[in-house]
């Protein structure tokens, strides 16, 4: 408990020194930039840009970022936030041009800073540095301003980045087909009556796309994102999700 004190007062004592700081080019920035990565709209927005230019390595970096962010989110504000509740810092401290609405939920720990460091960590790992580094810039700058705007005590920014590190990091080591697993329709497999559609009919060398096999076997096909194929005698329809 004593060691726990001592956080709490050394964690108070630095928000009252962020507080007190004079620095006006920063007055104009901050508070919009937290504004804007409320309910994680600025991340939304740069997912759309990277989507939009077509490149596969920004459009995978934009989707490993949103993955990033759906395990960040709820592991901060669902679970940390209801299990360690702190109250949020006293808003008179903060001059009025650096306030803005300060949330109703536990200061402990910072979602806006676990959601920003997750979606750039993501991004990292696939998009080139003049694309992943003003990224990494805007998560900060997010992170930052949640004490500067009065929302958060330096502590709980700290905790929210670590969160958001290690969501990130396991947003990227999850495979491709582990990511398809989640987001695949479902399929509907017709199989002409006789016929062997498991692995014993498929041919060898089946991961290299549609070709004629020598002993007569069907040819076989990749199934997009997952690895796997499929005869192409076997007829495949695709049902929506929820009428199944």
């Amino acid at each position: 408990m004593r060691l726990l004190e001592r956080f709490d007062a050394r964690d108070k004592w630095a928000f009252e020194r962020i507080a007190r700081a004079h620095l006006p080019y920063l007055d104009a920035i901050l508070p919009s930039l937290t504004s804007a990565a409320d309910k994680a709209a600025l991340w939304w927005l740069v997912t759309g840009g990277l989507l939009m230019t077509g490149r596969p390595d920004l459009q995978r970096a934009a989707l490993r970022g949103v993955l990033a962010i759906s395990l960040a989110s709820p592991t901060a504000n669902l679970l940390a936030k209801q299990a360690f509740r702190r109250q949020r810092p006293v808003p008179h401290v903060i001059p009025a041009i650096r306030r803005r609405r300060i949330p109703t939920s536990s200061s402990f720990p910072s979602g806006h800073s676990a959601s920003a460091v997750a979606f750039a960590v993501a991004v990292a790992a696939h998009a080139p540095l003049p694309v992943s580094a003003p990224v990494a810039v805007l998560a900060a700058g997010v992170a930052f301003s949640r004490v500067y705007v009065g929302a958060h005590y330096p502590g709980d920014v700290a905790v929210g980045m670590a969160i958001g590190l290690a969501c990130g990091w396991g947003a990227n080591r999850l495979r491709r087909r582990a990511v398809w697993e989640l987001v695949k329709p479902r399929w509907e497999v017709l199989k002409p009556d006789g016929m062997d559609t498991g692995p014993a009919s498929l041919p060898a060398d089946s991961r290299a796309g549609p070709s004629a096999d020598p002993s007569g076997r069907t040819a076989a096909r990749p199934v997009p994102w997952t690895g796997a194929v499929r005869p192409d005698s076997v007829r495949v329809t695709r049902r929506d999700a929820d009428a199944v």
